[in-house]
């Protein structure tokens, strides 16, 4: 894998995005051979819980949830809720501007990150 980027977010966009409140957190974004990606996530501002709450934290450590890029994030958040699932916040725009996210549960409480990018 190559990194293909890696930053230190804080401030109102992620704790919205993540239900936290004075998160910091960094990520690396890592490409495969493939040209998929895998992100890492290491909260700096907020050690996991010993509990298993029924719906997962953002801030668990191990696998604390899964992204996928989606060309319609209306019709995918309609199939998670549709399917049992739900949704933690309303969607927020990038500070670039560049993609609009979402945090949801699936039905079993894993947090499905879904990300669509902008034109």
């Amino acid at each position: 894998m190559t990194t293909q980027a890696r930053m230190v977010e804080e401030g109102s966009y992620i704790d919205t995005l993540i239900g936290l409140t004075n998160t910091r957190l960094e990520w690396a974004k890592l490409r495969l051979p493939d040209q998929s990606l895998v992100e890492l996530l290491q909260y700096h501002s907020h050690p996991s819980s010993d509990t298993t709450p029924a719906l997962q934290e953002s801030n668990r450590i191990g696998c604390s949830h899964i992204a996928f890029t989606v060309i319609d994030m209306e019709e995918t958040i309609q199939y998670i809720l549709a399917n049992g699932g739900s949704i933690k916040n309303s969607y927020q725009f990038s500070p670039d501007a560049k993609v609009k996210v979402v945090y949801c549960f699936d039905p079993e409480g894993n947090i499905l990150e879904i990300v669509q990018e902008l034109k």
